[in-house]
Formats: C-alpha cells, structure tokens, sequence
C-alpha cells in the first residue's frame, strides 16, 4: 500500500472534485482492456481513413500561409469531429489534426531507466487511456485486436497522425525497451516553437504552453485554477520523493490526475499553435520532430545529455531577429526532473 503523504496542503484532487470530473479516463490493466481500446479505434474508423495531408487544408483553402483567419474560428470551435475521417478529411476545419497524443512517465524514463506508465488521449472520444505498463509489460503492445492490430502497430503507422510534446525521451524509451518506432508524429514543443515572436533560445516547458494556451482559452478562473492545482501538487511530490512513485502501485490519486492533465490538454494547445503556425514552420516542425525520433533512436543518445533545453538550431532559418543562439556543448548535464 503507497504510504506515501502528498502535500502540506490539500491535494487538487480535494479541492476541485466537480472542476476535474469532466476529464473522463479509462485504467488499461488487462489484456482483455488493451483489446477493447484497439477495438474502439477501429469501429472509430482507424483502418478506414485516407493518408491525412502535409498542412492543414484551412489554409488551403484561404489561399493563406497561415490558418489564423477571425472568420473560421467560430467554424472550427463549432466542429465536433466524430471518426478518423472527419480528422482527416480534405475539407475539414480540423484537417491533419492528430487523433492520438501521447505521454509516457517512468522512473528515469529512458533506455537507462523505465517506462511505467503510457497515457493515450483519444480526440474522438474525450477520454484518456491509462496503460499501466508496469502490469502489462509487453503483452500492452503486442496484444492484439480487431483485424490483428496491436498497440505498437498504431504508433509505428505514419497514416495515423499522433502528437507528443517532446517526444525524445518517450521516443527512446518506447524504442529500447519495446522496440517500437515511432512514425507519424507531431511535436506539439516543436509548434510552439516555429509560432514564436520573442526569444528563441530555450524550448518552452508543457507548463508554459498550458499556462499560454488555456490564458485565453474559454476555460472558466475556476478550471485554471484547478489545472494549475493539479501540476504543482503533481511537481511537489515528484520532487520530494521521486519519480520511483510512477513504479509504486496504486499510483497516487494526484498522480493519477497528473497524468491525466497533462496529456488531456494537449489538443487544446496542438489547436492554439496551429492556428498561428505557418506552413514553412509546420513544415520544418515535421522535419525536426523526424529528426528528435532519430537521434533518440540512435546509440548514442543521451537522455540527460547537454543543451536538451534549447532550441533546436534547424529553426535559426525561420527567425526574423538576430537572436544569440548557444552552444549545446557549453551547457551543462540536465536530469528528467528539470523538465516538469
């Protein structure tokens, strides 16, 4: 039994019940549950849909570089996509966005370390999947479903679109200890980056999306406060007792919902980037996400290594102002911790 006391302070948990009931969630622990999340995604038309395209046909079809337009915005907050194909569809307000966004925690989540929990936040269905992978172990990717597919085949299927927010340490660890390789991925760090008009330095942290994005979203103070709430009490007991807790079983409540949170907000902030994002910088968000993939494929990876928290120098090119940009080389080593 975790034992293990949360904070001075009630947990977010106890002090927004009603706020945090609406993130709905499912708790994948059998085999027979892996199966029923495999099924539900093919009866969502998974196999069915068409290559979703490069860049977003909103812009297409304003003949503009970008998809910010006033004019669309009531459209696209009114869309309701109920398939794979209404994703995809080249007529869609939503078209290419991501049906799938992943997050991966562990205990030193790398090649070094372990990968424990796998969270999974369907669009289509407003409800994440938590895999405890702890329990599964492999049989969570190799147990299959409708017409054979398993889990690791939808990750390593570049026709589905799926979306990480920094993708490299999940990618390392879902590489070496499953075998899986990633294709078909969007970097959702990456698009904050290619949208962004100040300095260029250092990589957004998923707290600073969440707090940029969800600041003029419709989401009420209340569910602000809520959400915030549940990353600082999620932050405090990582800190004081270590990520070993993501290894412990049950998995703390305020863990659970930490989990939860922060893969449940991130269409909200894959929508808020890509209404700004160019196509030059989507298209260079693509080609670094592929590149993130590889090199943490790679055997040399280090996944505390120097320079993780800057920005990514393939996108000095997009840059209109003469930013000081540093040198990985002269930064100094960085633990999993300093990305919360």
């Amino acid at each position: 039994m975790n034992a293990v006391n949360t904070t001075p302070e009630r947990s977010a948990v106890a002090q927004f019940p009603e706020v945090l009931s609406k993130y709905k969630y499912t708790r994948v622990e059998t085999r027979q549950d892996v199966v029923n999340f495999i099924n539900k995604l093919v009866d969502l038309g998974m196999c069915d849909k068409p290559r979703s395209p490069s860049w977003s046909s909103v812009a297409t079809m304003l003949g503009s570089n970008t998809v910010l337009n006033p004019d669309h915005r009531e459209a696209a907050a009114a869309y309701r996509p109920r398939t794979f194909a209404d994703l995809n569809s080249p007529h869609s307000i939503a078209s290419s966005m991501p049906a799938l966004y992943l997050d991966c925690e562990g205990v030193n989540l790398s090649r070094e370390g372990s990968l424990t929990v796998l969270e999974i936040m369907s669009v289509l269905e407003n409800r994440v999947y938590l895999f405890d992978i702890l329990v599964l172990g492999k049989d969570a990717f190799q147990t299959p479903g409708k017409n054979g597919i398993t889990l690791q085949a939808i990750p390593e299927d570049a026709k589905i679109t799926k979306a990480f927010f920094d993708v490299r340490n999940d990618c390392d660890a879902l590489h070496h200890h499953f075998g899986i390789k990633l294709q078909g991925i969007q970097d959702i760090q990456l698009m904050e980056l290619a949208t962004r008009d100040y300095s260029f330095r250092r990589l957004a942290s998923l707290a600073n999306c969440i707090d940029d994005v969800t600041r003029n979203s419709a989401l009420s103070t209340t569910e602000r406060k809520a959400l915030q709430a549940v990353k600082a009490t999620g932050k405090a007991i990582l800190r004081r007792e270590g990520f070993k807790l993501f290894a412990e079983r049950p998995l703390l409540p305020e863990l659970v919902m930490y989990c939860i949170v922060d893969v449940a907000l991130l269409p909200m902030i894959w929508t808020g980037y890509s209404r700004k994002i160019t196509k030059k910088g989507w298209e260079k968000m693509l080609e670094i996400t592929a590149r993130r993939i590889e090199s943490s494929e790679h055997p040399g990876y280090e996944p505390n290594g120097p320079g993780r928290s800057l920005a990514d120098w393939g996108f000095k090119g997009l840059m209109t102002a003469n930013w000081q940009w540093a040198d990985p080389r002269n930064e100094p080593r960085r633990n999993y911790e300093s990305y919360l």
